[in-house]
């Protein structure tokens, strides 16, 4: 087994130590094992992500063995990552280490997401425990005010508990609320302050006030409030304004695709159609699957005439909110794609052209119109 930890095969290593465990007690082999085992886990901590796949399993067969607080966050943290959370391990891991500071803070994020009475009881828990964490404890309870609804109490948690570290989720919480009290506190913060007037003017309907406030912001290196007021001037028609905000937003930045589509369709307000369509086409090249993207390039390639392009990168889902978009672009692809088809010499590729268009949109006049040309034609 330490030689399958120094050449760090984790595979080798879960069957070495599956075979000591069912070996006979000699020499604490077993209990050495588990020492090795666990600080092989600590120790991946400060490294970068190897097989997970094969770590979580060495580490449940230690938690079986030998359960202890580290080692239950261990799997949690990694399954939180995944598609299953062991919320069994939870619990339990709650009945033998009620009081670790971390196993609550994970039952209470977990909580947070399906039983809001059970994570007030934890966060309770958590305050009266570690006294000393007002701003872990703060965050929780304002989140916990979000998913009530109770933007009074969120209100008061963010300006008891306000700090510039904070700032930026009061932000978030004031922007998407627009009430004015909180809008009227945080623009004492000097960063923050046009950006928290501009939306007090829109409020009050003053939007030429609020873009010229916006217009002559400069010289912040906060990506949210660049984003937010490039995304404010382009609602309400300062294209040009808006633009020269997205260009200073860097390219590697976590806004890159919301900037490559809004700027998209700047492009084509402008009538720019070709710069348009190539920054849909990047979009798309970095996250062909989402609906939103797809939609941006589907409109550019018939805004620039070619349609016949499009049934090839929509992918039509029931559950988009794209859906009905997204269909009429197809649709007019595929009429495109069997219009100029060779009938003569591609009898079976115009035929399933219609098939498929014909699935998607029963009545379409144009499918039904070739069907009947190629039924009629010599097989």
């Amino acid at each position: 087994m330490c030689a399958d930890i120094e050449e760090g095969n984790l595979v080798n290593i879960r069957q070495s130590y599956a075979d000591l465990l069912t070996h006979r007690e000699y020499l604490d082999l077993q209990n050495k094992a588990d020492n090795m085992v666990e600080r092989l886990l600590k120790n991946s901590l400060n490294k970068p992500a190897g097989n997970m796949e094969q770590m979580l399993l060495l580490a449940n067969m230690l938690y079986r063995r030998k359960p202890t607080a580290f080692t239950a966050k261990f799997i949690l943290l990694a399954s939180r990552n995944g598609k299953v959370f062991d919320g069994i391990l939870l619990q339990d891991a709650q009945k033998k280490f009620g009081n670790d500071p971390g196993i609550i803070k994970i039952a209470i994020e977990y909580n947070l997401n399906r039983d809001l009475e059970a994570a007030k009881s934890l966060i309770a828990q958590y305050k009266k425990l570690f006294p000393g964490k007002e701003q872990d404890t703060f965050r929780y309870e304002a989140v916990l005010a979000l998913k009530n609804k109770d933007f009074e109490k969120a209100s008061q948690l963010f300006q008891a508990n306000y700090t510039p570290a904070t700032a930026p989720e009061y932000w978030r919480f004031a922007s998407s609320t627009r009430r004015e009290a909180d809008l009227i506190f945080l623009s004492k913060n000097k960063e923050y302050s046009t950006y928290c007037q501009a939306l007090l003017l829109l409020k009050k309907g003053e939007k030429m006030a609020a873009c010229d406030l916006l217009e002559k912001a400069s010289g912040t290196r906060n990506l949210e409030l660049l984003f937010f007021a490039a995304k404010t001037l382009a609602e309400n028609g300062r294209n040009r304004s808006a633009l020269q905000k997205y260009a200073q937003i860097p390219q590697d930045s976590p806004y890159r695709l919301a900037v490559l589509l809004n700027t998209a369709e700047l492009y084509a307000e402008n009538g720019n159609t070709v710069k348009a369509l190539d920054l849909a086409q990047q979009a798309y090249a970095e996250s062909p699957d989402l609906a939103a993207v797809q939609l941006c390039y589907a409109d550019k390639l018939a805004r620039t005439g070619q349609h016949a392009i499009i049934p090839d990168i929509v992918k039509l889902t029931q559950n988009s909110p794209y859906r009905r978009k997204l269909e009429i672009l197809w649709t007019g692809g595929m009429q495109k794609k069997i219009i100029s088809g060779d009938i003569s010499k591609e009898q079976e590729k115009v035929r399933e052209l219609c098939r498929k268009l014909l699935v998607v949109d029963p009545e379409n006049k144009v499918a039904q119109e070739y069907l009947k040309k190629l039924n009629k034609m010599p097989q």
